[in-house]
């Protein structure tokens, strides 16, 4: 009674087993991009991309999307969102290895920063994030540094107020097939005025003569020669909450850099979601 079915599982073990040697390994390929964190949109220079978290390498640098991703955006996970205080880090690939030729130097594609080193200052910077929060920055500052010398004291400083900090490749190809540069653009918050809730003050008409209380008895006309009592101030709405500024965190020491990539910036415990 037993036989029909052993003879009938057979083949299904056999096509179990087939399946297995076919299948590929787990660690086949590269591991898939992470889910994106937001959008990022830079009108004058033609950006719309995805922003994707990104940490540090096991040297200590920080890690810039893979080249698969070249035209998406890495936002350094460790440090302040974009539109929360401080200096938010955002990297990109300037080009990336073409399969079929591309617009860039030979045998690159250009990448998402490709023309980062035209924006100038006042040009509009927008972030949004997954969860639909939008905030608008101003360019404030275009600068390249020499790889070597990047000044990771100033970049990488803490600041009062949201900013950006947009890194990629730039300057010239050395020998060695890398960038000698870096571009730094600078972004700072568009202030949106404070809406004033307290209660509108209607100051008191002046009146000709002192208010007579309703049971003055009384008729006695007013003296013109005597001046006329000072009218009450109307009272003064609450002043509006202020936050209090930070003091102002000493900066990273100076690091010197021996590739494309900027210096460590400094992080913070825990990861953040932006």
């Amino acid at each position: 009674m037993h036989r029909p079915l052993r003879r009938a599982a057979a083949p299904l073990l056999l096509a179990a087993a087939t399946l297995l040697a076919t299948a590929p390994s787990l660690g086949d390929g590269p591991p898939p991009s992470p889910a994106p964190e937001g959008r990022i949109r830079i009108p004058a220079i033609g950006v719309d991309a995805d922003v994707l978290p990104v940490g540090l390498d096991r040297q200590g640098a920080l890690e810039v999307p893979p080249f698969r991703d070249a035209l998406k955006v890495g936002w350094y996970e460790l440090g302040p969102r974009p539109g929360d205080r401080g200096p938010a880090i955002l990297v990109g690939h300037r080009d990336a290895p073409a399969e079929r030729g591309g617009r860039g130097r030979r045998g690159y594609r250009d990448a998402v920063f490709a023309r980062l080193d035209r924006l100038r200052p006042g040009d509009r910077i927008e972030t949004r994030t997954a969860a639909g929060r939008r905030t608008t920055f101003n360019v404030t500052e275009v600068a390249t540094y020499r790889t070597a010398d990047f000044p990771t004291a100033t970049v990488y400083a803490p600041a009062i107020g949201a900013q950006l900090r947009l890194i990629t490749c730039g300057g010239r190809i050395g020998r060695n097939g890398h960038w000698d540069s870096n571009v730094v653009v600078s972004a700072a918050r568009v202030a949106t005025p404070e809406r004033n809730t307290s209660p509108a003050v209607t100051p008191p008409t002046r009146s000709t003569g002192p208010a007579l209380s309703p049971s003055a008895k009384s008729t006695t006309p007013r003296d013109p020669s005597r001046p006329d009592p000072p009218t009450p101030l109307p009272a003064l709405p609450p002043s509006l909450p202020h936050e209090s500024s930070p003091s102002r965190s000493a900066a990273p020491r100076q690091e010197r850099l021996s590739g494309p990539t900027p210096a460590t910036p400094p992080g913070r415990s825990g990861r953040s979601s932006w």
